[in-house]
């Protein structure tokens, strides 16, 4: 069972076809080029996730994220 994964400098640009980890705990996803607009998704994707970076994006709001 993966616990971690880390993205980094791939250009990643959103989470189209991302695969559904349930027991993920952390997900490092810096230097990319999210925008933010699908950050929603990171909760049902990795409803367990502890600890999220998302450093160096293009992300302009983090509304979603809000509890």
């Amino acid at each position: 069972m993966k616990k971690t994964i880390k993205l980094t400098e791939i250009e990643l640009k959103s989470f189209k076809n991302m695969p559904h980890l349930p027991n993920l705990l952390i997900l490092e996803l810096d230097n990319n080029e999210l925008t933010g607009n699908d950050l929603n998704e990171i909760i049902d994707l990795y409803p367990k996730l502890c600890k999220l970076s998302i450093e160096n994006n293009k992300i302009s709001t983090y509304d979603c994220l809000k509890p």
